[in-house]
């Protein structure tokens, strides 16, 4: 099975992530407002099947790690939810101590690994350091998941890695919104070491896409009087239809301009 076909599980697993719709009365997991959010492949529907579980017994963190990311790739192969779901309520609850389990899925040659590997660890931000070197490994990886996740986590390091700037400086062009998303949240979050895609993030302002807008907007206003140039862009926004890119282009606006009069009392 084509791996973006499996993945479509994905989306059932990450339904708050901008893409799609999660199931009636299912559990939703919100990620941390500071970190970005993980991309995920476009929607496509799973095939019904039934993968049955194996009942193991972990004597540790790191070895519970290991056999939850094993039924996690087994629930994406089988296209069962159900399996999935369980596998990855223990990685999340495991959080950083699921990275023995994360790091060699991303030297994998399977793509579908390093996809999943990269999405939780992109939820662990800063947690995530151990697997830097690996993360930077894949920063040309063909897989623009892949890309974009691992540079996320790169970006929240306490000295973002200078090529995972300009990968998700580049990413915010891709043709894929929860791509573009991504990046624009990553780069935001980044700060100062991340001032040269301000040119970048300016265009993105006038994406098609109102969530595209919405966080471009939040993003410039998070590099304060460094971005005092687009202030005539952001307020020509101000009368955007969409409600959410309004209310992000007054916070920008006025979070720029409230740092700029500080620094000159300074």
């Amino acid at each position: 099975m084509n791996h973006w076909h499996v993945l479509s599980l994905v989306l059932i697993a990450f339904g708050t992530f901008g893409c799609g719709q999660s199931p009636p009365n299912e559990r939703v997991e919100t990620p941390p407002a500071s970190l970005p959010l993980p991309a995920v492949p476009p929607p496509l529907q799973p095939v019904p099947q039934s993968a049955s579980e194996p009942a193991e017994i972990a004597t540790d963190d790191g070895e519970r790690a290991l056999r939850a990311f094993a039924r996690l790739i087994q629930a994406a192969e089988a296209a069962d939810p159900n399996a999935w779901s369980k596998a990855e309520e223990e990685l999340q609850q495991l959080g950083a101590a699921a990275l023995p389990a994360f790091i060699p899925a991303l030297r994998s040659d399977e793509p579908l690994r390093r996809e999943m590997a990269v999405m939780f660890l992109a939820q662990l931000g800063p947690q995530a350091a151990p697997a830097a070197d690996d993360l930077a490994a894949l920063l040309d990886d063909a897989s623009p998941v892949v890309r974009v996740n691992a540079a996320a986590v790169l970006s929240t390091l306490e000295r973002p890695v200078p090529q995972a700037i300009e990968t998700l400086t580049a990413l915010v062009a891709n043709d894929d919104v929860n791509i573009r998303l991504t990046a624009i949240s990553s780069l935001g979050n980044a700060g100062s070491a991340a001032e040269a895609a301000i040119p970048a993030l300016e265009r993105c302002l006038n994406d098609t896409e109102p969530r595209v807008r919405t966080a471009a907007a939040t993003a410039v206003g998070q590099f304060g009087p460094s971005a005092q140039k687009l202030l005539p862009t952001l307020k020509l926004l101000s009368g955007d239809d969409d409600p959410a890119v309004r209310d992000a282009v007054t916070a920008a606006v006025q979070r720029i301009e409230s740092e700029e009069a500080s620094a000159k009392r300074r």
